[in-house]
């Protein structure tokens, strides 16, 4: 019984340093963010928790990214996009994918960016998160653009605004 309340304690613990991490995220304390996500991720490591360590990899791919500190953020979500594959964890996939996508778009690599984003595009697909999907056919759009391929950019983004047309999201359209 007293593995259990100290597994649970444990998980507790981890859970919070997580939500830390978050609340430091939103307020852009990348380095604050990026301790607790890493504190969270020992102790996620050490239960055997691999999704959580999936995800915490990723936000801090993603604030890595938003810093201009590509090289650590590629290392950082191609880590999480490893560990998805091994996992056979969809979000996870779905989501590293995504956020490199971004961090390519970041480098002006708009067709590893693109690739990234078709990747994404097929997992947000199998989960179903038609929102997810829009967005991702929405930055595939906007890579085809950026490399002059306006046929292919408009198409994209007409898949995009189809996806959003099934869904009641004003802000997302108007993006669009």
């Amino acid at each position: 019984f007293a593995i259990i309340v100290t597994i649970c304690i444990t998980i507790s613990l981890a859970a919070s340093l997580n939500n830390i991490g978050n609340c430091h995220n939103v307020w852009n304390n990348a380095p604050e963010a990026i301790r607790h996500y890493q504190e969270a991720n020992a102790i996620y490591e050490s239960l055997g928790e691999p999704l959580n360590v999936i995800t915490n990899l990723n936000n801090i791919g993603v604030l890595l990214t938003r810093n201009r500190n590509y090289e650590q953020a590629e290392r950082y979500l191609k880590d999480a996009l490893e560990r998805a594959q091994k996992a056979n964890f969809t979000p996870g996939l779905a989501d590293a994918n995504i956020n490199l996508g971004v961090l390519e778009e970041s480098r002006r690599e708009y067709g590893k960016a693109i690739a990234y984003f078709q990747n994404a595009a097929t997992h947000y697909q199998q989960l179903g998160q038609i929102n997810h999907l829009a967005n991702t056919h929405s930055n595939i759009g906007w890579g085809y653009n950026l490399l002059g391929d306006y046929n292919r950019a408009l198409a994209e983004l007409r898949v995009a605004q189809n996806l959003l047309d099934t869904l009641d999201l004003p802000r997302e359209k108007a993006n669009l």
